[in-house]
């Protein structure tokens, strides 16, 4: 396959999968507005095309080799387009097809996305930076939520209850 084929995929691919995306919008949209049966039938039928859709061109755009094409564009979208999806496989087959696309795991494929090599100790700083406001904030929380509701329902110790956050 050739750099041509390849951009006229993404061409296609791009206006079948927008129009598909209006759809699915517009038939979950009409369901959250008005539930029926009618409505929710139509919105699954929307949700099962673009599985097929999303299948289909994750094989099609894997029978490149896209890692060898020469528009960094066109292999920056085909990447995309192969990594991103989960071409709408159970987990068990997901998990190997990250396998044999070059992932130890799904955690490194999602991480793969963010196109930043030192990604992961960026957050450990941003993590490292924040986590003291974190816990500080947290006590504060609690040590509130403890005197408004009582140690009973606000355990002194342990997580604060979701359900007194509004959550």
């Amino acid at each position: 396959m050739n750099l041509g084929e390849a951009q006229q995929f993404l061409r296609e691919y791009e206006r079948e999968a927008a129009e598909m995306c209006f759809r699915v919008k517009q038939s979950q949209w009409n369901f959250s507005t008005n539930i029926t049966d009618a409505n929710k039938r139509r919105m699954l039928e929307e949700q099962a095309l673009e599985s097929k859709l999303d299948r289909l061109s994750w094989r099609r755009a894997t029978s490149f080799t896209w890692t060898r094409l020469p528009d960094s564009q066109t292999r920056r979208q085909l990447n995309m387009l192969v990594t991103q999806t989960r071409a709408g496989l159970p987990d068990n087959e997901f998990d190997e097809l990250i396998c044999t696309s070059g992932f130890r795991d799904a955690g490194q494929q999602e991480r793969s996305l963010y196109e930043d090599e030192e990604f992961e100790s960026h957050i450990d700083e941003v993590w490292a930076t924040v986590a003291p406001l974190y816990r500080q904030l947290h006590t504060y929380v609690r040590r509130r939520l403890i005197q408004q509701y009582g140690s009973q329902r606000v355990r002194p110790d342990g997580p604060i209850p979701a359900h007194l956050l509004g959550m």
